[in-house]
């Protein structure tokens, strides 16, 4: 508590993490910091001197923490991940991923959970090679998959800026996880709409 902005540091002085925020019941700066790891934090450094800007690694999919009744079905343990969307085109659908797999193991490491293997994938180098232990319909199997570059979401909006927006402008909600547009005016969006205005997703 209290460290105004400062770095996390252990014991012996090295930094574990970078403050990102404060939780503070009263407003001020006396509160519980929450810090981004300093491993990620000199990995978005390394792509910014790099490449200018963070360049984040995907594979196309949406996935979930396996639920107990499923994990009781397949006889795997509670923390693993489950593969619910695969998007069309993606690398996953390429390498034959499918809807319902669970992901057990990327390159060799663990994936207890959807973060561990979101956070993997994206700091992989765009168009490298990897090899995903899969559990499908109670059998393992195992499949390689190349990742792509990840589409940066456009930057979040107050409200304001939102009532300032262009018309063509795309937002993005963090909360949401949807991106919005205003509604075109065009007859052929708005001919089966009976609404004067709105957003569209």
């Amino acid at each position: 508590p209290g460290s105004s902005g400062g770095a996390r540091v252990d014991l012996r002085g090295e930094v574990v993490g970078v403050t990102a925020a404060i939780a503070s019941q009263d407003g001020g700066y006396q509160g519980i910091g929450l810090a981004i790891p300093s491993n990620l934090a000199v990995w978005v450094v390394d792509q910014l001197r790099t490449h200018g800007q963070v360049r984040r690694s995907t594979i196309g999919i949406a996935t979930e923490s396996a639920p107990p009744s499923y994990n009781a079905q397949t006889g795997l343990s509670p923390a693993q991940v489950k593969v619910t969307d695969v998007r069309q085109g993606s690398p996953a659908e390429k390498a034959g991923l499918r809807v319902d797999d669970v992901i057990l193991a990327f390159d060799g490491t663990n994936m207890p959970d959807p973060g561990m293997l979101e956070e993997v994938v994206q700091q992989q180098e765009l168009g490298s090679k990897h090899r995903l232990e899969v559990m499908r319909q109670g059998k393992a199997t195992a499949v390689e998959v190349v990742t792509e570059q990840a589409s940066a979401p456009t930057e979040v909006a107050s409200h304001d800026q939102m009532l300032d927006a262009d018309p063509t402008e795309v937002v993005y909600s963090h909360d949401l996880q949807i991106e919005v547009a205003f509604a075109p005016e065009s007859a052929a969006f708005v001919r089966d709409i009976p609404v004067g205005g709105g957003v569209r997703v």
